[in-house]
């Protein structure tokens, strides 16, 4: 609004203006208007110190009392703006009192900050007196809290939002049939356009009958009850028949709104939940066992299986029922032993307990438990087996028990004594292999001096014969030891650097002899990836291949085939995997002596009658070294068709 005055009617105008305010302050009192005017500072109108004179219902709106805490100043309107709205606030105020056209109005909206610190909204309007050039003299305003009303329309805007965007059918309809409203979803669910919808979607969704059935039902209630609840079969676009949930209500005396959701595969599970249960309990009710089921809250019976029923003398169904009054009879209230009281408490717990039914006289042992039933639901579950009989033979089993109890200290007593025989045997073993090692060093030492110092060819036969039997007795001794120091925690794995060429040629030297002894046919093959220098037992890697290749040659006929090999299975940090392999096509082994082959004593021929020498000491002490180097040894065999003994081991690279 735009009012001009000469220089010489100013004043009067001026006076006029003040007059008119007043009656328009006395007006908006009444309305609960707030009222402002300032004098508009010509050098900078838009002042933050400009003194401006605010009606006491103005600072009523704010929760301010008077001037002492809310001054005559712009500052404290303009402080208060809130920090997302003050910029434009402030924009639009000095944009209209600078416009000398007077056709920029001041009409906005804004949160504004009260005395306790919360925002309302408010809706200003002002206008301005000028100056026959235009110029701004005084400017005044209005003030309404709008607040509510924002937050209806907020609160409009959002539920609008809501059922927009919903992915349920929504719409919204005149009692008369005319739909002004349908949202996106509907479209989506029903294939059908939004135009389609709004022309006639009961017409499109069912035939011209159902549609006039479920439009007359919904307007019956709407109109006795004022909302309508219904489900029906819609027939999409694609022809495609679906289940629809849906709840109409009354919005105006004369239009209502209606959502639908899609249900089909909702009412498809519950279908399978019934299914389900009622299998469930098909197969309960063919148990021996008592089984029942209740519901925790009401005590009602969900289930009570045939044997139960048969147990208790009842007839017919009681599903529905009151647990404690079917059972019980004269009880008014849940049983004091009623185990779930304690599940209450406790519903994860499972309860064991036992009781003497006072009719039947039986002893029951129960377990009571919360479960899920199929329906969903948190049920309380019994489950009931008779032990009148186990208990009446308790006195015999206490017997048992108490001869078990005789039969186990006896065979404690007797597993003491083999243990201290064994331990009498280990040391006896202990002692015998080191008071033998003296005699058998001095054997094996004279006899290779007496051959250094040359043998008649007439005694050099029963020399060698000294020399090979005084070795295979060493042999032995060392294996005794070994398995003594075994026992006692003494065996160790000594590791230097060496040569794995070097330790099998002299591996092979050993026992070349024996090999050519039967006319065997030897062959290996070695990997050249194996490192030049390795670290770890030479000894005890040398033994073991020993003990194979000697296996090898004993039980493998004249003339036959021994293969030795070894690979690198892969290298890491440092450290070499090898796999080595001793195949022979000797007499083999059957299945059951592969399962023993590696135990202490074993052998495959255990007879006195055996062609072949040994006390079965040398795979088991292989299998020891194999697995402190890191690896393990096994065997593949056949009678008749000989034995492949394959192992890996662990060395670092020298």
């Amino acid at each position: 609004m735009l009012k001009i005055f000469s220089s010489g009617k100013e004043k009067n105008a001026k006076n006029n203006f003040e007059y008119d305010i007043m009656k328009y302050k006395l007006a908006n009192d009444a309305l609960g208007i707030a009222l402002w005017d300032m004098d508009v500072v010509s050098a900078y109108p838009v002042n933050s110190s400009n003194k401006i004179k605010y009606s006491q219902e103005f600072r009523h709106m704010l929760g301010f009392s008077d001037k002492n805490d809310f001054p005559d100043l712009l500052s404290s309107w303009s402080d208060r703006l809130h920090p997302e709205d003050k910029g434009r606030t402030v924009e639009a105020f000095a944009s209209h009192i600078n416009d000398q056209t007077g056709k920029t109005p001041f009409n906005i909206e804004y949160r504004l900050m009260l005395k306790n610190g919360d925002y309302r909204y408010f809706h200003a309007l002002g206008t301005t007196m000028r100056n026959s050039a235009g110029v701004p003299l005084r400017v005044a305003g209005a003030l309404m809290d709008i607040d509510e009303k924002k937050q209806a329309q907020n609160q409009l805007m959002i539920m609008s939002s809501i059922v927009h965007n919903s992915p349920n059918f929504a719409s919204y309809k005149k009692i008369n049939g005319e739909c002004l409203y349908v949202n996106p979803a509907a479209s989506v669910i029903t294939g059908y356009t939004e135009n389609e919808l709004r022309d006639d979607y009961l017409g499109s969704l069912f035939d011209r009958e159902t549609a006039k059935q479920i439009s007359e039902q919904i307007i019956k209630d709407l109109l006795e009850s004022g909302i309508s609840n219904y489900e029906a079969k819609w027939k999409t676009k694609g022809g495609e028949t679906r289940l629809f949930a849906g709840t109409s209500f009354l919005i105006e005396k004369d239009a209502f709104a209606s959502i639908a959701s899609d249900v089909t595969e909702v009412r498809k599970i519950e279908t399978e939940k019934i299914e389900a249960l009622n299998t469930m309990k098909s197969v309960l009710d063919e148990l021996d066992a008592i089984i029942y089921v209740t519901d925790p809250d009401t005590g009602e019976v969900l289930f009570m299986n045939n044997s139960m029923r048969r147990h208790y003398g009842i007839d017919g169904n009681v599903d529905g029922h009151i647990c404690y009054k079917v059972l019980q009879r004269d009880v008014d209230g849940r049983c004091d032993f009623c185990p779930c009281h304690k599940l209450d408490k406790e519903p994860d717990s499972v309860i064991v307990w036992e009781m003497m039914d006072p009719f039947t006289k039986r002893i029951h042992r129960k377990t009571d438990r919360y479960i899920k039933w199929p329906d969903g639901k948190t049920v309380h579950l019994q489950h009931s087996v008779d032990i009148t009989d186990l208990i009446h033979t308790k006195e015999a089993l206490e017997h048992r028990e108490k001869m078990l109890g005789n039969l186990t200290e006896e065979l404690k007593i007797a597993l003491l004594e083999t243990q201290e025989a064994n331990r009498v045997k280990d040391e006896f073993l202990s002692r015998m292999s080191h008071e033998m090692f003296t005699p058998m060093h001095a054997i094996t030492g004279m006899a290779q001096i007496i051959k250094m110092l040359g043998i008649p060819d007439n005694l050099k036969e029963y020399h060698d014969e000294i020399e090979k039997a005084s070795q295979h007795l060493l042999m032995l001794i060392h294996d005794l030891f070994d398995i003594t120091g075994r026992k006692d925690g003494s065996f160790r794995l000594l590791d230097s650097a060496f040569s794995f060429d070097e330790m099998f040629k002299y591996v092979t030297k050993e026992i070349e002899s024996d090999i050519a002894e039967k006319k065997q046919t030897f062959s290996f093959d070695i990997d050249p990836a194996i490192p030049t220098a390795l670290i770890g037992d030479e000894k005890r890697l040398a033994q073991v291949i020993s003990h194979l290749l000697t296996n090898a040659n004993k039980f493998t006929p004249e003339r036959g085939e021994i293969k030795f090999s070894a690979h690198t299975l892969g290298e890491d940090n440092g450290t070499v995997t090898m796999q080595m392999q001793v195949r022979d096509n000797g007499i083999g082994i059957s299945k059951e002596q592969q399962n023993n082959i590696f135990s202490i004593f074993e052998q495959v021929d255990g007879s006195p009658t055996r062609k072949e020498g040994g006390i079965g000491l040398g795979l088991s002490l292989s299998e020891h070294i194999i697995q402190l180097m890191g690896g393990k040894i096994w065997v593949e065999s056949e009678p008749g068709k000989g034995s492949i003994f394959t192992f890996t081991c662990k060395l670092k690279k020298g």
